[in-house]
């Protein structure tokens, strides 16, 4: 499924559930409402305002390249390998970086990319084993979580794509910059960057060694 066009609605809803067909959208999508792009394969995203919640969900893939999503509500990504390459990505309520690996037991993100909320910001999984890196900046207004608080999965990735309930933790190593208004607490970091709290800092035993500022 590809959209080379500019598309406008209330919702726009992008789904392919046949094989392992992507879904690539290199045109402005204009949602008043929500976003929703569901892809068996890889969806690729490139331009979006959202004026309601965004709901993106691969089996193999998100790629958020070279271009501006803005959402209104809550933002939520999942797949097995996210990449966030040189996309302002800014929520204005919740944003979730969910590497659930589609039923795999390994999965992958990098970010390399403006990316931020306007409440929290939460990286979790459903893979035993993921690799993460930041480059970029995460910025939380409240806080910046590793752990889960019962989110949310939405329905069509559970029946379609085998998206489970995240578990506590992903691991990431910081070359970049995160910070928070409040809190930050995240899980087996590595950090080589800058880590900002507002209020509380809580790095969890794992792979963190003090190398960078926190």
């Amino acid at each position: 499924l590809d959209v080379s066009q500019s598309l406008e609605a209330g919702t726009i809803r992008l789904i392919s559930t046949h094989g392992e067909e992507s879904v690539s959208s290199t045109a402005l999508l204009e949602a008043s409402d929500d976003l929703e792009v569901f892809g068996r394969g890889v969806v690729t995203l490139t331009e979006a305002n959202v004026g309601g919640d965004m709901t993106v969900a691969a089996g193999f893939g998100v790629r958020l390249h070279e271009g501006s999503v803005a959402v209104g509500g809550d933002a939520h990504l999942y797949g097995e390998d996210l990449s966030l390459l040189g996309t302002a990505l800014v929520a204005g309520r919740d944003l979730v970086i969910n590497a659930s690996g589609g039923g795999e037991s390994t999965a992958s993100v990098l970010m390399y990319s403006d990316v931020r909320a306007g409440r929290d910001l939460v990286l979790a999984t459903t893979a035993s084993n993921v690799a993460s890196y930041n480059a970029g900046s995460l910025y939380a207004e409240r806080d910046v979580l590793g752990a889960t608080r019962g989110i949310e999965v939405p329905q069509l990735a559970v029946q379609v794509y085998n998206f489970g309930a995240p578990t506590p933790g992903m691991q990431l190593i910081n070359r970049g910059t995160i910070s928070a208004g409040r809190n930050i607490d995240l899980f087996d970091n590595r950090n080589e960057g800058t880590i900002d709290a507002g209020q509380d800092l809580i790095l969890r035993p794992g792979q963190f060694t003090p190398d960078g500022n926190s």
